[in-house]
C-alpha cells in the first residue's frame, strides 16, 4: 500500500496537477503533447474505473474531472516547450513520448485488476513509479515549471 501512497502524492503533484482552457492545435509542441495527454486520459478514465475511492471521488466520472488535465494546465505546459526552439524538438518529446509510454503501460497494468485487487495496484504503481524516473529528464528550470502548470 505505500507505493499507491506515493503514487498519489505524485499522481496530485504531477499528474492532478501529472490540470487547462488555454491549449489550441496551434501550439508547436502539439504534435508530442497530444500523445502524453491522450495516454495520461486514458491511465485516468481506468484508475477511476476501480479506484476513485482511492482518491477521495465518489463516483468514477468526478474522478475523471478531478484528475483531468485543465485547457489552462495543457497550455501551460505546451508553453513550456514553445519556448524551445525547433532544433531543440528531442529536448521536450524524448521525456514526453517517455512519460506517454509509462502512462499507457500504467493503464495497461491496470485494466485487467478487479476493483478490490489492491495487491495489483500495488505492482501497478510501482512499476510506474520505476519507470517515471527512467524516463529523461528536463531541466530543473522546465521541471519546476511543469509542476507550477500541473497546480493550475
Amino acid at each position: 500500500m505505500r507505493a499507491i501512497f506515493q503514487f498519489l502524492v505524485c499522481f496530485v503533484a504531477a499528474g492532478n496537477g501529472l490540470a487547462v482552457g488555454a491549449c489550441t492545435s496551434e501550439t508547436g509542441s502539439m504534435p508530442v503533447l497530444e500523445p502524453y495527454f491522450e495516454a495520461r486520459d486514458a491511465r485516468t478514465s481506468t484508475f477511476c474505473g476501480c479506484f476513485h475511492e482511492l482518491v477521495g471521488s465518489g463516483d468514477p466520472v468526478a474522478c475523471e474531472e478531478a484528475q483531468a488535465l485543465t485547457g489552462a494546465q495543457k497550455g501551460c505546459i505546451g508553453g513550456i516547450f514553445d519556448d524551445h526552439p525547433a532544433d531543440q524538438y528531442t529536448y521536450y518529446s524524448a521525456p514526453l513520448e517517455c512519460l506517454a509510454a509509462v502512462e499507457s503501460d500504467y493503464a495497461a497494468c491496470l485494466h485487467p485488476l478487479g476493483c478490490e485487487d489492491f495487491d495489483g495496484l500495488d505492482v501497478c504503481v510501482k512499476a510506474y513509479n520505476e519507470a517515471v524516473l527512467d524516463c529523461p529528464r528536463l531541466s530543473e528550470h522546465d521541471t519546476e515549471d511543469f509542476e507550477q502548470c500541473m497546480l493550475l
